[in-house]
């Protein structure tokens, strides 16, 4: 019995990244999100988008379970006003973001 290896140099995995790209104007309509520019070189807006997902994780989605999507858009309608009017951040200057704009 003799084996044979081939040569053939395996094949890469597609990248998934593309598929998310093309994905992403959808998500964020749906989600209510506006899109807005960002500049080269500038991680604090990366960092500040990170910090707030973990937020609506840690006060929204890991607290209460959704029956339905509009319920799930109901609480996130009701975080963001929330947010807005009683939240204090500190790259604010401790004031709201309703105060702020």
């Amino acid at each position: 019995m003799s084996l044979t290896v081939s040569r053939r140099p395996l094949a890469a995995p597609r990248p998934r990244l593309a598929i998310h790209i093309r994905s992403l104007p959808g998500r964020t309509k749906f989600l209510g999100i506006e899109s807005s520019t960002a500049f080269v070189r500038a991680p604090e807006g990366k960092g500040c988008a990170e910090r707030f997902i973990s937020t609506l994780k840690e006060n929204l989605l890991w607290v209460r379970t959704f029956d339905t999507v509009e319920q799930l858009r109901q609480a996130r309608l009701g975080f963001r006003r929330t947010y807005n009017s009683t939240w204090l951040i500190k790259r604010h200057g401790f004031r709201t973001p309703d105060v702020v704009r």
